[in-house]
């Protein structure tokens, strides 16, 4: 989407081929986050909200003795919604096994606007209105990876709706607290802050939840280039619909808007 926010010359000097994480040859490094250093430096302002900090990110020393913290990323607020589930958008065997609290039954995944598939505005039959694409997250510290828009990580480029709106605490029963995720490396647990998480949930079982800096709510952007503020006490029912494209839910404008 660069390109259609004026950011053109950025697009243009980004390598797709090696992308932002990979690949990785041995000895494990990812070339790509050496080679799109610039763009992973270079601060775009519409993905900042102003309620929130401006924080950069870095992997930490302690990691790999430091061999990939090198390059200094840019955040921002502004993720794709991912689904009901986890990363993986799957039930990993080695997950918490989730309850839904109304029916009793383990969730399925249900399809979201972003993840591991092709996804036109054809297949969005839920109607584009009553469906979201985007939703705030909150930035943690330097070595801590949410908001990192660079990387579709849990908490970076994406959000789950399996948390309510800026509330820790999972839905689906599971007994956990604060967003899961995939390595220790990426957590800085803020509780105070509004950003409690825990770093050993692996790649394919992590998620994190929506955040905001706002009184009472977050901002959404909907499927119809919209955008819309949802209350923290959203129905669960209505904000796992919202976030479903093909789920065949019938949701109200005056059940969330």
């Amino acid at each position: 989407m660069l390109p259609q926010v004026e950011q053109g010359p950025l697009y243009n000097s980004f390598n797709s081929t090696l992308g932002m994480e990979g690949p990785e040859p041995p000895p494990g490094l990812p070339l790509g986050l050496f080679a799109n250093s610039t763009v992973f430096g270079t601060k775009i302002g519409m993905f900042q909200c102003p309620s929130d900090n401006s924080n950069p990110f870095q992997i930490t020393p302690q990691y790999a003795g430091g061999a990939l913290s090198g390059p200094i990323g840019t955040k921002g607020n502004y993720a794709a919604s991912w689904g009901n589930t986890y990363w993986g958008q799957d039930q990993p065997a080695t997950a918490t096994p989730m309850r839904d609290p109304v029916s009793g039954l383990v969730p399925q995944f249900q399809r979201s606007a972003f993840g591991f598939y092709n996804v036109g505005i054809q297949t969005i039959t839920d109607g584009s209105s009553n469906t979201v694409l985007c939703a705030e997250v909150l930035q943690g510290e330097l070595y801590d990876i949410r908001g990192l828009l660079w990387s579709s990580i849990p908490g970076g480029s994406s959000f789950f709706s399996r948390m309510p709106p800026n509330n820790p605490v999972d839905y689906y029963q599971t007994g956990l607290f604060g967003d899961q995720l995939n390595q220790p490396i990426f957590c800085v647990n803020e509780p105070g802050l509004d950003l409690p998480c825990t770093g050993n949930a692996g790649d394919q079982g992590a998620y994190a939840g929506a955040r905001s800096r706002h009184p009472g709510g977050i901002n959404l952007l909907l499927g119809d280039g919209s955008v819309r503020f949802v209350k923290n006490s959203i129905n669960m029912a209505v904000w796992l619909g919202l976030n479903t494209i093909n789920g065949g839910e019938v949701i109200s404008a005056d059940a969330w808007q």
